[in-house]
């Protein structure tokens, strides 16, 4: 079975909405020439336009992808692989010709839920509760929030976000799948298998933080995106972990994706001696009660990853979980330490 992923970079998509699919860090256009968004009078039509530009990037992807597997057999062959591979044997042909694989295709999402957040934020803020116009949060977010602060932390506290057990935003979530789902049976690799989604990050939240426009959740250029493929925003979990579990639950974790990637820190501290392991089998209980994808921990307190900081010879043992992968702690850039830390460290019980 032959892997293939394309990796997308998700939080583009809800920024051409707001250019038209005009990508200004590279001065061309990549996404779709949809409407222009300050002549939208309710929520379909903004959402209407996110799957449009969702359409167009996650195509180009999956097309250069497909083509590069087509021509695998002839520009990269693999002569040692195909003579110990039955079905090359028997055939004759590369182990790298798609006809012999079963395929196991996916588009890698990341930065995938500031489209969520930013959704919510629009529907809520702008058609909803009519407190500001799209015409007003162009111009916010052509002008990365400067001079707009309060308009800013308005959109970053006032509106629903992801991981608070919310219907409100948690409903957008599950439109936004299942919206991808549909459309991943369009797109076929060259053994005729469908392209799901499977949002997730590795460290593309601090890659792509100067690459990625302001956005209507608040961020700004150059602000850290959200580390997983389905974590809250740091510190926007607000109702503890058990509501971040029953969010990550209405997710149907076999038909709207390939997977999903959840990271949550915990209290060390907390999860000490016997009431903590009870605490800790309690809770990876619920994870398992809900049928829930994949979860993985940081149980590292603040103290400690800032002193491996400033002192980072006296910590070369600290091992930290970033997204999809573990890393020394001193090894890993100082913005992806700032933002483990700066997750939420969810308190059980």
């Amino acid at each position: 079975m032959r892997m293939a992923n394309a990796t997308a970079n998700c939080a583009k998509i809800i920024e051409y909405v707001f250019t038209s699919g005009y990508d200004k860090v590279v001065n061309m256009q990549v996404g779709a020439e949809t409407e222009d968004v300050t002549t939208f009078t309710d929520f379909e039509q903004f959402f209407d336009a996110w799957s449009k530009q969702m359409k167009t990037i996650f195509s180009i992807l999956v097309r250069a992808v497909n083509r590069a597997r087509i021509l695998a057999p002839t520009l990269t062959p693999r002569p040692f692989l195909s003579s110990i591979s039955e079905r090359s044997i028997e055939s004759g042909m590369d182990t790298f010709e798609p006809s012999l694989e079963r395929g196991n295709a996916w588009v890698t999402a990341f930065t995938w839920v500031e489209n969520v957040d930013s959704l919510a934020a629009v529907k809520k803020l702008v058609f909803d509760e009519k407190k500001y116009t799209m015409a007003e949060l162009k111009d916010a977010l052509d002008r990365n929030w400067e001079g707009l602060e309060e308009m800013r932390l308005d959109f970053v506290k006032n509106a629903p976000k992801w991981g608070n057990d919310e219907d409100y935003v948690d409903d957008i979530m599950i439109r936004c799948l299942r919206e991808c789902a549909k459309f991943s049976k369009e797109l076929k690799c060259p053994s005729g298998n469908n392209w799901p989604i499977l949002p997730e990050n590795v460290s593309g939240n601090i890659h792509y933080a100067n690459i990625v426009g302001a956005l209507p959740n608040g961020r700004r250029l150059g602000d850290a995106l959200y580390d997983g493929g389905i974590s809250p925003g740091p510190g926007l979990d607000k109702k503890g972990p058990t509501a971040v579990l029953k969010s990550c639950s209405k997710i149907n974790h076999i038909t709207d994706g390939r997977a999903f990637l959840l990271n949550q820190r915990l209290s060390p501290t907390q999860l000490a001696g016997e009431k903590g392991y009870q605490l800790w089998k309690a809770y990876m209980r619920t994870w398992a009660d809900l049928e829930i994808d994949h979860i993985q921990f940081n149980m590292v307190d603040d103290s400690t990853l800032r002193a491996a900081q400033k002192d980072p010879e006296k910590y070369q043992e600290v091992i930290v979980r970033v997204a999809g992968y573990s890393a020394h702690f001193v090894d890993i850039s100082r913005k992806t330490q700032d933002n483990i830390i700066q997750r939420t460290v969810q308190g059980l019980g």
